[in-house]
Protein backbone atom coordinates (compact mmCIF):
# COMPACT_ATOMS: atom_id res chain seq x y z
CA UNK A 1 0.00 0.00 0.00
CA UNK A 2 1.66 3.36 -0.99
CA UNK A 3 0.93 6.07 1.37
CA UNK A 4 0.00 9.65 0.34
CA UNK A 5 1.55 12.48 1.50
CA UNK A 6 -0.50 15.82 1.21
CA UNK A 7 1.68 19.21 2.26
CA UNK A 8 -0.91 22.02 3.87
CA UNK A 9 0.26 25.33 3.07
CA UNK A 10 -1.45 27.95 4.54
CA UNK A 11 -1.86 31.70 3.16
CA UNK A 12 -3.97 34.77 2.45
CA UNK A 13 -6.41 35.75 5.26
CA UNK A 14 -5.67 32.71 7.07
CA UNK A 15 -2.17 33.14 7.39
CA UNK A 16 -2.94 37.09 8.05
CA UNK A 17 -5.24 35.60 10.97
CA UNK A 18 -2.69 33.18 12.42
CA UNK A 19 0.07 35.83 12.86
CA UNK A 20 -2.25 38.24 14.47
CA UNK A 21 -3.39 35.84 16.81
CA UNK A 22 0.26 34.64 17.53
CA UNK A 23 0.86 38.06 17.91
CA UNK A 24 -1.68 38.88 20.63
CA UNK A 25 -1.17 35.99 22.25
CA UNK A 26 2.84 37.04 22.99
CA UNK A 27 1.09 39.95 24.13
CA UNK A 28 -1.85 38.99 26.05
CA UNK A 29 -3.18 42.16 27.58
CA UNK A 30 -6.82 42.34 25.93
CA UNK A 31 -7.25 38.08 27.07
CA UNK A 32 -6.56 39.36 30.74
CA UNK A 33 -8.50 42.65 30.26
CA UNK A 34 -11.54 40.19 29.15
CA UNK A 35 -10.58 37.51 32.08
CA UNK A 36 -10.53 40.30 34.59
CA UNK A 37 -14.24 41.59 33.84
CA UNK A 38 -15.79 38.04 33.90
CA UNK A 39 -13.60 37.25 37.45
CA UNK A 40 -14.76 40.32 38.49
CA UNK A 41 -18.67 40.54 37.82
CA UNK A 42 -18.42 36.88 38.97
CA UNK A 43 -16.98 37.88 42.13
CA UNK A 44 -19.67 40.69 42.52
CA UNK A 45 -23.03 38.63 41.79
CA UNK A 46 -21.34 36.09 44.06
CA UNK A 47 -21.23 38.07 47.14
CA UNK A 48 -24.21 40.27 45.93
CA UNK A 49 -26.27 36.43 46.52
CA UNK A 50 -24.43 35.69 49.87
CA UNK A 51 -25.76 38.74 51.79
CA UNK A 52 -28.99 37.23 51.40
CA UNK A 53 -28.15 34.57 53.74
CA UNK A 54 -25.28 35.01 55.50
CA UNK A 55 -27.37 36.91 58.63
CA UNK A 56 -26.51 33.79 61.43
CA UNK A 57 -24.87 36.76 64.33
CA UNK A 58 -27.78 39.01 63.66
CA UNK A 59 -30.35 36.69 63.15
CA UNK A 60 -29.42 35.17 66.75
CA UNK A 61 -29.44 38.15 68.74
CA UNK A 62 -32.68 39.62 66.10
CA UNK A 63 -30.71 42.28 64.82
CA UNK A 64 -31.12 43.91 61.32
CA UNK A 65 -27.86 42.50 59.08
CA UNK A 66 -24.82 45.17 58.86
CA UNK A 67 -24.66 45.10 55.51
CA UNK A 68 -21.19 44.14 55.60
CA UNK A 69 -21.34 41.30 52.78
CA UNK A 70 -23.21 43.91 50.32
CA UNK A 71 -20.91 46.72 50.54
CA UNK A 72 -18.14 44.04 49.91
CA UNK A 73 -20.00 43.31 46.62
CA UNK A 74 -19.79 47.12 45.93
CA UNK A 75 -16.02 47.49 46.43
CA UNK A 76 -15.25 44.62 44.16
CA UNK A 77 -12.61 45.92 41.20
CA UNK A 78 -10.75 44.41 39.06
CA UNK A 79 -7.19 45.35 36.72
CA UNK A 80 -4.98 43.37 34.13
CA UNK A 81 -2.29 43.75 32.39
CA UNK A 82 0.52 41.98 30.30
CA UNK A 83 1.03 39.66 33.34
CA UNK A 84 -2.28 38.82 34.40
CA UNK A 85 -5.77 39.43 35.68
CA UNK A 86 -6.07 40.55 39.71
CA UNK A 87 -9.78 40.91 41.30
CA UNK A 88 -9.15 43.40 44.21
CA UNK A 89 -12.17 43.56 46.99
CA UNK A 90 -11.60 46.11 50.42
CA UNK A 91 -13.47 44.88 52.78
CA UNK A 92 -10.74 43.08 55.20
CA UNK A 93 -13.07 40.78 56.76
CA UNK A 94 -12.99 38.32 53.35
CA UNK A 95 -9.26 37.74 54.65
CA UNK A 96 -10.79 35.21 56.13
CA UNK A 97 -11.49 33.22 52.53
CA UNK A 98 -8.09 32.38 52.46
CA UNK A 99 -6.77 31.61 56.26
CA UNK A 100 -7.79 32.11 59.93
CA UNK A 101 -7.65 35.31 61.18
CA UNK A 102 -7.02 36.84 64.33
CA UNK A 103 -8.50 39.72 65.17
CA UNK A 104 -6.96 42.37 67.67
CA UNK A 105 -7.95 45.68 69.49
CA UNK A 106 -6.30 48.30 67.96
CA UNK A 107 -5.69 51.57 70.39
CA UNK A 108 -7.55 49.90 72.90
CA UNK A 109 -6.95 47.16 75.62
CA UNK A 110 -10.54 45.05 74.14
CA UNK A 111 -12.76 44.26 71.54
CA UNK A 112 -16.24 45.10 71.84
CA UNK A 113 -18.65 41.85 71.20
CA UNK A 114 -22.34 42.98 70.62
CA UNK A 115 -24.34 40.92 73.24
CA UNK A 116 -28.12 42.58 71.65
CA UNK A 117 -29.77 43.24 68.93
CA UNK A 118 -29.40 47.35 70.10
CA UNK A 119 -25.88 47.15 70.14
CA UNK A 120 -25.28 45.38 66.92
CA UNK A 121 -22.89 47.08 64.56
CA UNK A 122 -22.25 49.87 66.63
CA UNK A 123 -19.38 51.12 68.70
CA UNK A 124 -20.22 51.00 72.10
CA UNK A 125 -19.12 54.80 71.71
CA UNK A 126 -22.88 55.76 70.41
CA UNK A 127 -24.25 54.76 74.12
CA UNK A 128 -22.81 57.38 77.09
CA UNK A 129 -25.11 55.25 79.53
CA UNK A 130 -22.39 52.05 79.86
CA UNK A 131 -20.86 50.83 82.50
CA UNK A 132 -18.11 47.87 83.27
CA UNK A 133 -19.35 44.72 85.06
CA UNK A 134 -17.19 41.81 85.99
CA UNK A 135 -18.64 38.07 85.64
CA UNK A 136 -16.94 34.81 87.02
CA UNK A 137 -14.52 33.30 85.36
CA UNK A 138 -12.90 36.82 84.79
CA UNK A 139 -15.61 37.96 81.68
CA UNK A 140 -15.81 41.52 81.40
CA UNK A 141 -18.43 43.16 79.74
CA UNK A 142 -20.42 46.54 79.08
CA UNK A 143 -23.55 46.83 80.58
CA UNK A 144 -26.65 48.92 80.81
CA UNK A 145 -26.34 51.20 83.41
CA UNK A 146 -28.88 52.88 86.14
CA UNK A 147 -28.50 56.59 85.40
CA UNK A 148 -29.75 57.55 89.15
CA UNK A 149 -26.50 55.33 90.36
CA UNK A 150 -23.75 56.29 87.89
CA UNK A 151 -21.07 59.02 87.90
CA UNK A 152 -20.93 60.76 84.44
CA UNK A 153 -18.69 58.63 82.12
CA UNK A 154 -14.99 59.33 82.15
CA UNK A 155 -12.28 59.49 79.72
CA UNK A 156 -10.80 56.80 81.35
CA UNK A 157 -13.71 53.96 81.42
CA UNK A 158 -17.10 53.55 81.33
CA UNK A 159 -19.75 53.27 84.59
CA UNK A 160 -17.52 54.67 87.83
CA UNK A 161 -19.89 54.69 90.08
CA UNK A 162 -20.24 57.57 92.35
CA UNK A 163 -19.71 57.46 95.79
CA UNK A 164 -23.41 57.69 96.68
CA UNK A 165 -24.08 55.64 94.72
CA UNK A 166 -22.34 53.05 96.14
CA UNK A 167 -23.60 54.06 99.59
CA UNK A 168 -27.51 53.36 98.28
CA UNK A 169 -26.98 50.06 96.15
CA UNK A 170 -29.53 47.34 96.36
CA UNK A 171 -27.80 44.32 97.88
CA UNK A 172 -26.90 41.97 94.91
CA UNK A 173 -29.04 39.07 95.58
CA UNK A 174 -32.00 41.51 95.54
CA UNK A 175 -31.20 43.68 91.88
CA UNK A 176 -31.76 42.87 88.63
CA UNK A 177 -29.03 42.20 86.34
CA UNK A 178 -28.78 44.60 83.88
CA UNK A 179 -28.53 43.91 80.35
CA UNK A 180 -25.25 42.89 79.05
CA UNK A 181 -24.48 45.50 75.37
CA UNK A 182 -20.85 44.09 74.65
CA UNK A 183 -18.58 41.52 76.34
CA UNK A 184 -15.01 42.83 76.19
CA UNK A 185 -12.47 40.41 74.76
CA UNK A 186 -8.74 40.58 74.33
CA UNK A 187 -8.74 39.01 70.76
CA UNK A 188 -10.97 36.62 68.33
CA UNK A 189 -9.94 34.17 66.32
CA UNK A 190 -11.88 33.20 63.18
CA UNK A 191 -11.52 30.26 61.03
CA UNK A 192 -11.16 30.33 57.28
CA UNK A 193 -14.18 30.37 55.06
CA UNK A 194 -13.70 29.64 51.79
CA UNK A 195 -17.19 29.93 50.87
CA UNK A 196 -16.73 33.91 51.17
CA UNK A 197 -15.67 33.60 48.10
CA UNK A 198 -16.26 31.82 44.74
CA UNK A 199 -15.08 28.39 44.42
CA UNK A 200 -11.33 28.05 42.51
CA UNK A 201 -14.00 26.19 39.97
CA UNK A 202 -15.94 28.97 39.30
CA UNK A 203 -12.86 31.52 39.04
CA UNK A 204 -11.30 29.04 36.34
CA UNK A 205 -14.74 28.75 34.69
CA UNK A 206 -14.58 32.96 34.55
CA UNK A 207 -11.30 33.09 33.11
CA UNK A 208 -12.35 30.50 30.49
CA UNK A 209 -15.52 32.44 29.18
CA UNK A 210 -13.29 35.86 29.43
CA UNK A 211 -10.78 34.02 27.01
CA UNK A 212 -14.04 32.94 24.51
CA UNK A 213 -15.12 36.63 24.99
CA UNK A 214 -11.67 37.58 23.67
CA UNK A 215 -11.88 34.99 21.02
CA UNK A 216 -15.17 36.02 19.74
CA UNK A 217 -13.90 39.86 19.45
CA UNK A 218 -10.88 38.61 18.40
CA UNK A 219 -12.87 36.76 14.85
CA UNK A 220 -15.85 38.85 14.50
Amino acid sequence: MRLLAVDISIGGDAQRMLSQLEAELLNPVEIHQDIATRAENLTRDYLTSLAQSRHATADSLGAAPTGHLERAAESVTSRSDAEGAVVGITSPGITRAFSDITITPVNAKYLTIAATAEAYGKRAGAFNDLRLAFFKGGRLALVKADQSRVSDRRASGYGIESKAAKETRVPQQAAQRPPIYYWLVKSVHQQQDRTLLPSDELLQSAAEEGVRDWLKSFLS
